[in-house]
């Protein structure tokens, strides 16, 4: 499957984080697992996350960042107009060979969007 796709249909900009209850050792288990996420725009350019860059994700659209129980903030204020209201946001899970086997569930993964 793609990634997620968010969007914005309100009438205000929102600021999105990121978070999940579980980290990859907790999720995964075994000897280096990864528990990842990348933002990305939809379509071209950053798309509707204005405000400071500084306060946006460093790892846009290239690299690997670790979930974490804490919520990191992926975009500031991603705005409402239809030319630019989506994000998107792929999952990427490394499973060692020494993971214990079983189901193995995140309940927990959430994306927070803040009004501002």
């Amino acid at each position: 499957p793609g990634p997620f796709t968010v969007r914005n249909d309100g009438n205000t900009e929102v600021n999105l984080s990121v978070n999940s209850s579980n980290t990859a050792a907790t999720f995964i288990g075994g000897t280096s697992p990864g528990y990842y996420f990348v933002p990305s725009p939809e379509g071209s350019g950053r798309d509707g996350c204005g405000g400071d860059d500084g306060n946006n994700i460093s790892a846009w659209n290239s690299t690997h960042t670790a979930f974490s129980t804490t919520a990191v903030q992926v975009c500031e204020n991603l705005t409402f107009a239809d030319t630019g209201d989506e994000i998107n946001i792929s999952i990427f899970i490394d499973i060692p060979n020494d993971a214990s086997t079983g189901l193995k569930t995140d309940s927990g993964f959430e994306v927070h969007a803040v009004l501002i």
